[in-house]
């Protein structure tokens, strides 16, 4: 058997519409899947594993009637390798301004988009700092971050440690569980 298949996590709300939600769906899921099917004659096996979460993982009615029951909530879902938000998709020829982008990224996650992206950065520090041994600036620079100061600050901010004083706590912890 190969590699397990890479999560992707579409991120249903309220204004998408059933069918473009499990269209996506189903194309995410029929990676490597139908490709065995036209080439051997056999379905294969999916490339992608394709989860509908909700930002609190209720389920709702979309803007065309339909209900949605989510596989879960977004928070809960072990790093996927995408995240869609069919509510974000926007018509090449359709203007989506940066005051609408944010608003309509908030209304999908509960966090602005640079909330989010410090928020995907730190977890992947942390792993970092858990399983590795490089300096906290070489890990700064790794996830993003040009000034490790900034990353530091951050970091102390959102986690209540600083990345070494992380690293010691939490390292020490997996290494046991090893």
């Amino acid at each position: 058997m190969g590699e397990p298949a890479a999560t992707i996590a579409l991120l249903a709300v309220p204004e998408t519409t059933a069918s473009t939600l499990y269209g996506m769906y189903d194309l995410f899921g029929a990676t490597g899947r139908d490709w065995e099917l036209l080439v051997h004659g056999r379905s294969g096996p999916s490339l992608l594993n394709p989860c509908i979460v909700s930002r609190d993982g209720q389920g709702f009615r979309t803007a065309n009637g339909a209900w949605i029951q989510p596989d879960g909530a977004l928070a809960d879902l072990p790093a996927p390798v995408a995240i869609c938000i069919p509510d974000l998709l926007v018509a090449p020829e359709e203007p989506l301004t940066e005051r609408s982008f944010k608003r309509r990224f908030k209304q999908a996650t509960g966090m602005t988009p640079m909330d989010y992206v410090h928020t995907l950065r730190l977890e992947e520090a942390k792993q970092m700092l858990e399983s590795g041994d490089a300096p906290i600036d070489e890990v700064a620079e790794q996830v993003g971050y040009a000034d490790p100061s900034f990353f530091r600050a951050l970091f102390r901010r959102r986690v209540g440690l600083t990345p070494s004083h992380y690293r010691r706590r939490f390292r020490g912890m997996r290494l046991r569980l090893q």
